[in-house]
């Protein structure tokens, strides 16, 4: 096959894999939260309450408050987070030569 036909089938492929992600997370999540629904039920009814499956919906829709979360996280986490993440970055391309 040429460059442009592989080029053509992993971009199809990809679309494919794409979309079947798409299809399968939604019904992914209703399944655990069913579950949890059956495990846990009152609690797990209060925390689903105040809670959202997507990033910060629950917030947005004024179910929770942001501030409580930044408290929980605290302030070394993030900043450990991108230290790990400059070192890597850093060290991207680098750490090949030593191995190799």
């Amino acid at each position: 096959m040429d460059t442009v036909t592989t080029d053509i089938a992993a971009d199809s492929l990809g679309l494919k894999k794409a979309a079947g992600a798409m299809v399968d997370e939604p019904g992914g999540t209703a399944a655990i939260d069913a579950k949890r629904r059956r495990s846990f039920g009152e609690q797990w009814m209060q925390f689903a309450a105040v809670t959202s499956n997507v990033p910060f919906a629950a917030i947005v829709a004024g179910k929770n408050r942001l501030g409580p979360a930044v408290v929980e996280i605290g302030v070394w986490r993030p900043l450990v987070a991108i230290v790990v993440y400059a070192v890597a970055f850093y060290l991207h391309g680098r750490v090949g030569l030593l191995l190799t």
